[in-house]
C-alpha cells in the first residue's frame, strides 16, 4: 500500500515538473504578429512572481474532552411488598433508572448542558478510550436540557420479595437500593473553562465485571441491623479500581498518599439515604384529599389496593395478583429530589488542559453532587406494568397490623411503594376559619382533635402543612395532644410580610395516620399613623373700603385640624399697613377654634390706594397666613372743610 501511495505522488510530481517545462517561453523567440499578443500554447502565463500571500486561517478554539469516574451512583430504590410468599416482578420494562443532574457540583459561573442521543446505549470505558462494547442493561438520553436519564433495558427482570416472616407485615429493612459501581461520565470543555457538556455516561471495563457493574443492596445491610456478608463487601471494594493521589487535609486520604477506591462508611449512609424509610421517622404523609406525600417523594396510584389479612383459624390465606400499572407523574410529585456527593475515584483519560478546567470548577475537591430526580422522559414508561404477588399471613403468624394497603409511584426512581392504609381513629377541626391580622401583629386559632373510636389515647402531633407568607411564623401550643384536646396555633407577621390572603393547612398525625384542616389568614396594612394636629386661617371678610381716616372690620376664624386644640396669636405685619395706619384684635389669641375682628385705624394722612394685608396665626412651629384687601379713599372737603363724612 505504501508503494502505491508512493509511485502515485512521484506521478503526480513527475506531470507538475513536465508541464512547467513545456510551458516555458525561451526570451530569444519572438512572438509573431499572427500571435496579437497570445500564447498559442495550451499553457498558462506563469503566476505572478510576488503573490499576495493568503493570510493563515484563524484557528477555531476546540473543547477539551475527558471522563472523571466517581465511586458510584444510585439507580433506583425498589420496595419489598409485605408478607414472605409476596413478590414484586419488573419485567419488559424501562422504569428502573432514574434522571440526574451534576450541575451542583460546580461553581456558579459552570454552565453544564447535556448532549446525547435519544436511546444511546452504554459503552466500555478501557485504557482510557471508548470500546464498542455495550453493556445491554442500561440506555441513557437526554432529559432536559441539563440531566440525563438512565432507563433499564426491556430485556431485563428484576424481582423483589417480601420480609422472612409474614408476622411482620410490611418490612422497609427488605427494600433494596440498587448502585451501579463502574460508572464514567464523558464531558467537553470549552475554551472558556466554564461551559461544560455532559456528553453521556460509560462504564470502565476495567472492573471484571466487564459490562455494567449493578448490585443491589439490601437496607438492612445498609442500616446495620445486619452485618454487611463478606462476599457483598469485596464487591464494594472495588479493587479493580486505581488509587488516586489525594493531600493529607482529605480525610480519606490514606497513609500512603492515596484514597481507597472502595465504598467506605460514608458512601454507604450517603446511599441509605436514597430509602426515606431509612429514617425511622418517615411517614406516609398524604394530606386529606389529596394524592402525594408531603414531601413530594411519592403519590398514591389509582392501581386496586391491596388486602393483607389473616385467615380465620384452621383456613388459608388468601393470594392476590394485579399487574400495577405506570402513571404519570403528578405535578405535585415532580419537585422532589434525592441528593447526594459522590467522591471521584479513578479519572479516565484526563488530559492536561481538561483536567486543569475540570478541577478549578468543582465546588468541593475530587467529589460530584448528584442530583436524582423525577424522569421528564418518564411519559415514554406510562402503561408499562410490573407484577404484583401478595399473600397474607397464616393464621399461625398472629398478625395483629393493618390489612390494606395502597400502591404508591416513587416519583424519583419510578418503582412501586406499598403504603398501609389507616383506619381513621380521630378527626381534626379548626376555628375560626379565617383571620385577619395587620402587618407586624400576631392572631390565632384553635385546632380541636376528637375521637373516632372508644378509648382513643394516641399522641397526635400538630404541624403547619403549608408555607407562610414571608417573615411570618407560627407555632402550636400545646404541640402535641394526647387523646382528645385542644390547641392554639398563634401565626405572627412581621412588618415585612405581604398583604394578602393565604390557606394554612393544619396537620395532625398519628402514626402513619394524617389529617389535615384548612385556615385563611388575611394580612393587612396598618391604618396610616395619625397626622399632627394643625389648624387653617381664613376670613369671611376679604375686602373692606375705607376713607382715610376711618376704621375697617374683618373677621379672622382659626379652624383646627387632627384635633388641634392649641392657642393660636393673631398677628398683622406693620409694614404692610397704611402710612399712619394701626391695628388690633379682639381677641388677640384664640384657642383652638374661634373668630377674631380685626380692626384697622386709618388716618386722614394715610394714603389712598388698596392695600393686601396679610393676617398671620402663630401657635409653636405651626404658621398660617390669609390676605385681606383694604382700599383708602381719599377724604371729602365740606366747607373748606376735611371731613371722613359730609353733614
Amino acid at each position: 500500500m505504501k508503494k502505491v501511495l508512493l509511485l502515485m505522488l512521484l506521478s503526480l510530481f513527475s506531470t507538475h515538473l513536465l508541464s512547467a517545462q513545456v510551458c516555458q517561453i525561451p526570451a530569444q523567440v519572438p512572438l509573431s504578429s499572427s500571435d496579437t499578443g497570445q500564447l498559442t500554447s495550451p499553457c498558462t502565463l506563469p503566476p505572478d512572481p510576488t503573490p499576495t500571500p493568503t493570510p493563515a486561517p484563524t484557528p477555531t478554539p476546540t473543547p477539551d474532552s475527558g471522563f472523571v469516574e466517581p465511586k458510584y451512583v444510585v439507580l433506583t430504590v425498589t420496595y419489598a411488598p409485605p408478607g414472605s410468599a409476596s413478590s414484586v416482578t419488573y419485567s419488559n420494562s424501562t422504569i428502573l433508572g432514574t434522571s440526574s443532574i451534576i450541575s451542583n457540583s460546580f461553581t456558579n459561573d459552570v454552565k453544564v448542558t447535556s448532549s446525547i442521543n435519544t436511546g444511546f446505549d452504554l459503552f466500555g470505558l478501557f485504557s482510557n478510550k471508548l470500546t464498542l462494547t455495550s453493556s445491554g442493561q442500561l440506555t441513557q438520553e437526554t432529559d432536559t436540557s441539563s440531566s440525563v436519564a438512565l432507563s433499564e433495558t426491556t430485556n431485563m427482570s428484576t424481582t423483589i420479595r417480601g420480609p422472612a416472616s409474614s408476622a411482620v407485615g410490611l418490612d422497609h429493612d427488605e427494600d433494596i437500593i440498587w448502585v451501579w459501581l463502574n460508572p464514567a461520565i464523558g464531558l467537553n470543555i470549552d475554551s472558556t473553562g466554564t461551559n461544560f457538556t455532559w456528553t453521556g455516561f460509560a462504564f470502565d471495563q476495567n472492573d471484571p465485571a466487564g459490562t455494567t457493574d449493578i448490585i443491589g443492596i439490601p437496607v438492612k445491610y445498609l442500616n446495620g441491623h445486619a452485618p454487611l456478608p463478606s462476599n457483598i463487601a469485596d464487591v464494594l471494594a472495588r479493587r479493580w479500581a486505581p488509587r488516586t493521589l489525594c493531600t493529607s487535609a482529605d480525610p480519606a486520604c490514606g497513609l500512603d498518599g492515596t484514597k481507597d477506591p472502595g465504598l467506605d462508611a460514608s458512601d454507604l449512609a450517603a446511599i441509605l439515604r436514597a430509602d426515606p424509610f431509612s429514617n425511622p421517622a418517615y411517614v406516609i404523609n398524604v394530606p386529606s384529599g389529596g394524592s402525594c406525600t408531603g414531601d413530594g417523594r411519592f403519590c398514591r396510584t389509582t392501581n386496586p389496593n391491596l388486602q393483607y389479612s389473616p385467615p380465620p383459624p384452621g383456613g388459608q390465606p388468601v393470594t392476590q395478583m394485579y399487574s400495577i400499572q405506570h402513571q404519570a407523574t403528578a405535578t405535585e410529585g415532580q419537585g422532589a429530589t434525592d441528593t447526594r456527593s459522590v467522591s471521584i475515584g479513578t479519572q479516565g483519560d484526563l488530559h492536561v488542559n481538561f483536567f486543569i478546567k475540570f478541577t478549578a470548577k468543582l465546588m468541593a475537591t475530587d467529589t460530584m453532587t448528584f442530583v436524582n430526580k423525577w424522569n421528564a422522559m418518564s411519559s415514554s414508561q406510562v402503561g408499562q406494568t410490573a407484577s404484583a404477588t401478595v399473600t397474607g399471613p397464616s393464621s399461625a403468624d398472629n398478625y395483629t397490623g393493618p390489612v390494606e394497603f395502597d400502591i404508591f409511584q416513587d416519583n424519583i426512581y419510578g418503582t412501586f411503594m406499598f403504603g398501609f392504609i389507616p383506619q381513621p381513629t380521630f378527626n381534626l377541626f379548626a376555628s375560626p376559619s379565617s383571620q385577619s391580622v395587620v402587618e407586624g401583629n400576631c392572631t390565632s386559632y384553635t385546632a380541636s382533635v376528637s375521637a373516632l373510636v372508644s378509648g382513643f389515647s394516641s399522641t397526635v402531633n400538630l404541624s403547619l402543612g403549608s408555607a407562610l407568607p414571608a417573615g411570618a411564623s407560627a407555632s402550636f401550643n400545646p404541640a402535641s395532644v394526647t387523646g382528645a384536646g385542644s390547641s392554639t396555633l398563634t401565626v405572627c407577621t412581621a412588618a415585612s410580610t405581604p398583604v394578602g390572603t393565604s390557606n394554612l393547612t393544619i396537620n395532625a398525625t398519628s402514626g402513619i395516620e394524617v389529617h389535615t384542616t384548612s385556615v385563611s389568614l388575611t394580612v393587612t396594612a396598618p391604618p396610616p399613623p395619625p397626622q399632627p394636629g394643625d389648624f387653617t386661617v381664613t376670613t369671611s371678610t376679604p375686602s373692606r373700603s375705607v376713607t382715610a381716616g376711618g376704621t375697617a372690620l374683618f373677621t379672622i376664624t382659626v379652624s383646627p385640624t387632627n384635633g388641634f386644640t392649641g392657642m393660636v396669636a393673631l398677628s398683622v405685619d406693620p409694614n404692610f399697613l397704611p402710612d399712619s395706619a394701626s391695628a388690633s384684635f379682639s381677641p388677640a389669641s384664640i384657642a383652638g377654634s374661634g373668630s377674631s375682628t380685626l380692626t384697622i385705624f386709618t388716618d386722614s394722612t394715610s394714603t389712598p390706594g388698596t392695600y393686601s394685608i396679610p393676617v398671620t396665626g402663630v401657635s409653636g412651629t405651626l404658621s398660617h397666613t390669609v390676605n385681606v384687601t383694604l382700599t383708602v379713599k381719599t377724604p371729602t372737603t365740606c366747607g373748606g372743610t376735611t371731613r371722613i363724612i359730609c353733614p
